[in-house]
């Protein structure tokens, strides 16, 4: 983000590390730990965005995330539900 002058939660710069990694949108899964910077972000350039809340709290934004896990080892069931 600093070497291209951009922050989250702008959308350019999930879409410079799809162009750059030379993934689609739709393949790519973003897991953060902040409403609007991580979440809202990744899910305005096309991504699904994972809210990593291991402490429980309250979601205070708008848009949902499109999954919340506590523990990064949830995660695969969350990846494996997406790909049935």
């Amino acid at each position: 983000a600093e070497d291209m002058g951009i922050a989250k939660p702008d959308a350019r710069l999930f879409q410079e590390a799809l162009q750059r990694g030379g993934v689609a949108p739709g393949a790519a899964v973003h897991v953060g730990d902040h409403p609007g910077d991580d979440i809202d972000g990744a899910q305005q350039a096309g991504l699904r965005a994972v809210w990593f809340n291991p402490a429980g709290k309250a979601w205070e934004a708008e848009k949902l995330p499109d999954a919340e896990i506590r523990s990064l080892t949830e995660l695969p069931d969350v990846l494996a539900r997406w790909n049935a």
